[in-house]
């Protein structure tokens, strides 16, 4: 005879016998249960370029031992996974849906749980651009433009100049558009080295500046110091050189820390240009450094200061102060 059980438990013989004879036997039959295979994810939404973890997991019943189970990848690729232990897990890279189609024991075939099937999603990954080639007058900053797009903000870059690090700490970029303005105040190259979004998924940069700085004019008296005579006048030379920079160049003049005089000077010399001015007034002379100006715009550079003072007039007495002599 013959007979089958599917629920688990531990099935025993005791006698067995016909119409004419009996016999006593002693058999016994376990029913194990069928174990439950579930497939879960460790990580499933990853960034761009790294890997998802996977696990299935075998419980209960005959899911004891060796076992193994069959995963279908995105790809249609069906993929077999063995392990003695309750779980098993392991890396993914493509994108997609994960099916978990069967798991056995050497002895039973496990029952596929709802949790069969796992979403793994690849975050899009930032990118970050710098702007075109800047100039500025020298001691002012010029701006460059960062301009981050994708993954999920704020983002963070680090800018480069000539190759190593600008600043310790990456730049923040916080607006919602991506874009951010740097002033720098150093000539040179300046790119990205990389960019991460909040997620800390890295992406690519691109795109370079070239900050460079006008040339700057300097102006100076042609004398540190100038005497004249009580009454009388002083003609004060100044000179522009101009080391590149455009003309016109607006001058101003200070008389003890006063204004003084101001004009605007053209290229008129092989180096430049040059004015003269006249003045009866003793003092300390000096050219305004913000006053010093170029047809950009570009302050300059000024030389030493100079000092106007007034001699006195010699005294003469006459001896005797009236009367009259006689002829020699």
């Amino acid at each position: 005879f013959g007979g089958e059980s599917t629920r688990p438990g531990l099935y025993t013989v005791s006698s067995v016998g016909d119409s004419v004879c009996s016999a006593k036997v002693q058999a016994s039959v376990r029913v194990a249960a069928r174990p439950a295979a579930t497939l879960h994810s460790v990580v499933s939404d990853v960034c761009d370029g790294a890997s998802a973890r996977l696990e299935v997991r075998l419980s209960g019943g005959g899911g004891e031992g060796p076992w193994h189970a069959l995963v279908e990848y995105p790809n249609g690729e069906v993929k077999r996974i063995d392990s003695d232990k309750p779980s098993a897990a392991w890396d993914v890279s493509l994108e997609g849906d994960y099916v978990l189609q069967s798991a056995a024991t050497g002895q039973c075939s496990a029952e596929v749980g709802a949790a069969s099937s796992v979403s793994v999603r690849h975050f899009e990954a930032p990118s970050a651009t710098l702007g075109g080639d800047v100039t500025a007058c020298a001691g002012q900053p010029a701006e460059i433009g960062v301009r981050v797009s994708g993954g999920q903000w704020p983002y963070s870059v680090v800018l480069l100049l000539n190759g190593k690090p600008y600043r310790r700490e990456p730049l923040l970029v916080t607006r919602p558009d991506g874009e951010l303005t740097v002033a720098v105040t150093e000539q040179g190259r300046y790119t990205l080295q990389g960019v991460k979004d909040a997620r800390r998924c890295s992406g690519k940069t691109s795109g370079h500046a070239e900050a460079r700085q006008y040339a700057r004019a300097r102006a100076g008296f042609a004398q540190s110091s100038h005497t004249m005579c009580a009454g009388s006048s002083v003609d004060v030379a100044v000179s522009v050189v101009s080391d590149g920079s455009p003309a016109p160049w607006q001058v101003t003049v200070l008389r003890d820390e006063h204004f003084y005089t101001a004009t605007a000077v053209a290229n008129n010399t092989e180096t430049g240009g040059s004015f003269r001015f006249t003045t009866r007034q003793p003092g300390l002379y000096k050219l305004s450094q913000e006053g010093l100006v170029d047809a950009r715009g570009c302050s300059g550079a000024v030389g030493k200061p100079m000092r106007v003072t007034v001699a006195q007039l010699p005294t003469v007495r006459v001896t005797p102060a009236s009367g009259s002599v006689c002829e020699v």
